[in-house]
């Protein structure tokens, strides 16, 4: 990756996902002002250069609606596979398409395990001890409670949770360190 590139994480951005339990809750009035508002939050930070590691749930009915959104969208896709990313016609505008992606190596000194999922406590005490899970699929509301019981070792990239923005991988670690700073006062 070059000097000025930066790799971004987001996940659950259900574009043209046309249920009020999607955009309602995230302030729109229409499946359509809520996908181009992410749309124009994306394009605002990722550049054609960057890559954007999508933790899936990118978009419901591909097979309708896709061709309009994804190739809008810039920079390097990579996806890791979401429920609702099943249909093969999303996958042509993924540079890659994984179930599991891990950052800084597969072995012990993996900095990131990323899923869509959060996944099992015994897999990062395993093979990934020192490895923080980023991961989506759990949103605001529903699934509060859930996000708060999962640790230390857990940060979910959910759309919802960042402003409807894909973050840079400096700010996930950033915001890793002032949750742990401020769980010790």
């Amino acid at each position: 990756m070059g000097k000025n590139q930066k790799s971004f994480a987001i996940s659950d951005t259900h574009f043209c996902h046309n249920k009020k339990f999607i955009y309602e809750a995230r302030g729109f009035s229409s499946i359509e002002e809520h996908d181009e508002t992410l749309i124009k939050n994306w394009n605002e930070d990722v550049s054609w250069d960057d890559t954007v590691y999508h933790f899936g749930d990118v978009c419901f009915k591909p097979e309708t609606s896709i061709d309009r959104i994804l190739p809008r969208l810039n920079g390097k896709k990579v996806l890791i596979m979401g429920n609702h990313d099943m249909n093969k016609k999303l996958f042509q505008y993924f540079d890659k398409v994984v179930s599991i992606f891990v950052r800084g190596g597969y072995e012990e000194n993996s900095e990131f395990v990323l899923t869509h999922v959060p996944i099992h406590p015994m897999q990062l005490e395993g093979r990934w001890k020192d490895a923080i899970n980023l991961h989506g699929h759990l949103h605001p509301g529903n699934d509060q409670t859930k996000i708060q019981q999962l640790g230390e070792r857990y940060f979910n990239v959910n759309c919802e949770l960042h402003g409807l923005r894909p973050l840079t991988f400096q700010q996930v670690r950033d915001k890793i360190r002032e949750i742990r700073r401020q769980k010790c006062h």
